[in-house]
Parts: C-alpha cells; structure tokens; sequence
C-alpha cells in the first residue's frame, strides 16, 4: 500500500499529495482525510486478492482506497476537493469491506472517481457520470 494505516484512536490527513500502491490508501483505524490528492492503486488482475479479514496486515486489493473493517474500534475516512482523484487499475476506486461494519464509515464530498462511488456520497453531495467513464463527486 502506498499507506497503510490501522492505528486506533489516530488521525492522518493526506493533503496535495500523490499517493500510489497496489492498494492505494488502505484503513483499518483512526480518521483518515484525504483532500485535493491523486491516489492510485496500482496491482494488476495477477497481483490483487478478493477482500477478506486479516488479524494482521491487509488484503492488497488493488482498490484506490480501502477500509478493511475488522478492528473493534472506529474507522473513518473522509474524501474532499476538487481536486482529488482516485483510481484503481483493475479494481474499485472506493471500497470497504464489509459493507455493513459498524463505526466504520467512507464519507465522500468532491473529486473524480475511476469507478460508482455513489454508495459513500455526502449527504448532500452529487456524482454525475463523466465520458471518459470516470465519475464525479460534487458538494
């Protein structure tokens, strides 16, 4: 992962920045914002695995950003910016696993996305579908 980050009780905040791995930005704890950042994941078809629960370390999913939701304690990430982009190679741009985890929540209010983030929007955000097949988040 270009940052892995499971940490309990902790806060990361990506700004400006360019971030890029086989997963991109993988989350099993603590408040992760990202704003106005480019992240990639990476991992082709042969290099990426379906998502599942690890005591320790992560599922290399491939996605751009994943929250692996297993840890008994509180998750989040929030996505903002105009600027943002984030993209997945051969899998999700956004994901968490599993879907209905308690205290663990993707909240997304701007950017451009490589696949459907519509599940994770803002409340009072809007995606609409781009031609080149991306998506975009607007508040």
């Amino acid at each position: 992962a270009g940052i892995y980050h499971p940490q309990k009780d902790s806060t990361l905040k990506v700004l400006n920045s360019e971030i890029e791995g086989l997963s991109g930005i993988v989350v099993k704890g603590g408040t992760v914002t990202v704003e106005d950042s480019t992240v990639r994941g990476i991992g082709g078809v042969d290099e990426i695995d379906e998502p599942a629960y690890l005591n320790s370390g992560f599922s290399v999913t491939g996605d751009g950003i994943y929250l692996e939701a297993n840890y008994d304690w509180i998750a989040d990430i929030k996505v903002l910016g105009a600027k943002t982009n984030v993209t997945s190679a051969s899998a999700l741009a956004v994901r968490k696993f599993e879907p209905d985890a308690p205290g663990a929540n993707i909240v997304i209010e701007g950017g451009t996305y490589s696949t459907d983030v519509s599940e994770y929007l803002a409340k009072d955000a809007v995606q609409s579908a781009n031609a080149d097949g991306s998506y975009t988040v607007n508040k």
